[in-house]
């Protein structure tokens, strides 16, 4: 019994982990997205709503029980992670990033996948048990 308890502790504490670096990330680039053009404004607001989205999936899959959901939302949280490193690329393409800046913030967005890959085995494991 000791041991489950630590065990979802771990994973509470991961969690938080996964919400501080995808909000570290965004404060990051958030000054960055403020530099962007103005012929650039789609990639700005895609790239915003793409943050927003990924926060509104990890908190959907914190507050949901039945694993099915949970997974809905953590496959949900990865999509976006992935959309928001194609936004970046595009950038960097379009000249609003440096590579250094891209690096940086794909080097986290890289972490947050392997991090939400880790609950969504965690949880395959839990709901077999």
């Amino acid at each position: 019994m000791n041991i489950m308890k630590k065990s979802e502790d771990l994973l509470i504490n991961s969690r938080f982990k996964l919400k501080n670096k995808l909000t570290e990330t965004f404060h990051y680039h958030q000054p960055r997205l403020a530099s962007y053009s103005r012929k650039e404004r789609t990639l700005k607001e895609e790239t915003e709503k793409a943050y927003r989205d990924a926060i509104k999936s990890l908190i959907a899959f914190n507050s949901n029980t039945q694993v099915r959901i949970k997974d809905k939302y953590m496959k949900d949280f990865i999509i976006n992670i992935e959309y928001l490193d194609y936004l970046v690329n595009e950038a960097v393409i379009k000249g609003e990033l440096n590579t250094r800046q891209a690096l940086v913030i794909g080097k986290n967005l890289r972490e947050m996948v392997k991090m939400a890959y880790g609950f969504t085995a965690k949880e395959e494991c839990k709901s077999k048990s």
